[in-house]
């Protein structure tokens, strides 16, 4: 597993990175912070939250996205390690000297091997089951196992994510339902109760589900935001469970519904409060914090890609070694077993630097848990 560590970085170096970073991703596991300061949010079971999106001071608007938006918006590869996973954030394209980024991403150059993998494991089933691999309509035949192999797969195709500050704000809970409603919680001071935290999700969900709720709501001018900036919304992740099922986390965030939240007049001139508190809370920060979005130096990123991709070359080691016409029963190497057949393999080394794949029948647009729109 990589570690995320907490560092300095001159603030010109990391914003040119993270626009380069930025550019590519063009192209939850739920997030934890390196600084108690900057918390992240966590999504709730079957429940709503009333939150308010900040306007953020960037750099000269170096990272304005979506007009005025600013967001760290990255590609993110989910790797696997055992009954492990973490978003690893893709470095190519990125140069920073200082990291010793050169443009090229070590995860992105394994995705070769993964894929070699994959499909001679493919080819196994199909042959087990007496079928052509190499046939167009066996990988619609064998689609559960063409999907369950991908799953798999120990380094993913980078997925794009986008990560910027909320305002969560405390609301009364109903005491019927034990659950949230949508109006805020004014204390006896007559203050709202409310932090800033960072948000996740990927850029589809962003697009899907953010912007689509737009089109429906009007801000205080009456008029139709371009991005969610300086908006109160209702982020409700209820839903009905299946019949004797309990609300899971997974559920709820397949469920979320973003809904623009009209506000009285006493609650928009807080606005401003909400702005300033949030104004140190820039992709730049986000880079620095948030662990799925840090970015690694090049050293830590090929030791970590070594690390998860033993096993995959252990396992294409053997492939190699029997031949395509020998038997390629399916193996399963522990790590000790790993490190015996990489030795006596110098093959699995020098391999082809390719982020380039075929997409993930099955998985390619439903996501892990938490990542899809959480």
């Amino acid at each position: 597993m990589l570690k995320a560590k907490k560092r300095e970085i001159p603030a010109e170096e990391l914003a040119v990175a993270l626009k380069m970073s930025a550019e590519n991703a063009g192209v939850s596991v739920v997030a934890k912070t390196l600084d108690k300061d900057f918390p992240v949010f966590d999504v709730p079971v079957n429940d709503k939250v009333l939150i308010y999106v900040p306007k953020v001071a960037g750099p000269n608007g170096e990272f304005a996205d979506m007009e005025d938006f600013l967001m760290d918006r990255f590609g993110a590869h989910y790797c696997i390690q055992g009954k492990q996973g973490q978003y690893i954030r893709c470095v190519d394209k990125v140069e920073l000297p200082s990291y010793d980024l050169d443009g090229t991403c070590p995860f992105c150059g394994a995705s070769k091997e993964v894929w070699d993998l994959t499909r001679a494991r493919f080819r196994d089933i199909a042959r087990a089951k007496g079928l052509d691999p190499e046939a167009e309509d066996t990988r619609e035949a064998l689609k559960n196992e063409y999907s369950a192999l991908c799953k798999q797969q120990v380094i993913g195709n980078p997925t794009v994510k986008v990560t910027f500050p909320i305002v969560v704000i405390d609301t009364k809970i109903d005491d019927k339902t034990g659950k949230h409603t949508t109006t805020p919680v004014i204390g006896e001071d007559k203050q709202l109760s409310w932090r800033v935290m960072w948000y996740t999700c990927s850029e589809k969900a962003y697009t899907d589900i953010w912007l689509k709720s737009l089109e429906s709501f009007s801000d205080e001018n009456g008029e139709t935001p371009a991005t969610p900036v300086g908006n109160f919304f209702v982020l409700d992740y209820t839903y009905t469970p299946g019949v004797n099922q309990k609300p899971t986390k997974r559920d709820s965030v397949r469920e979320l519904k973003v809904m623009g939240k009209p506000m009285a007049e006493k609650f928009n001139q807080v606005k401003p409060v909400f702005d300033k508190a949030a104004k140190d809370w820039t992709p730049t920060k986000a880079a620095e914090v948030v662990i799925d979005n840090v970015l690694y130096t090049k050293e830590e990123l090929e030791t970590a890609c070594d690390d998860y991709m033993k096993d995959t070359r252990a396992k294409l080691a053997v492939y190699e070694m029997q031949g395509e016409t020998g038997s390629t029963a399916l193996v399963t190497l522990g790590t000790a077993a790993a490190d015996a057949v990489l030795a006596s393999f110098s093959g699995t080394e020098d391999v082809e630097e390719t982020g380039e794949a075929p997409p993930q029948v099955g998985i390619g647009t439903t996501e892990t848990d938490e990542e899809a729109v959480a």
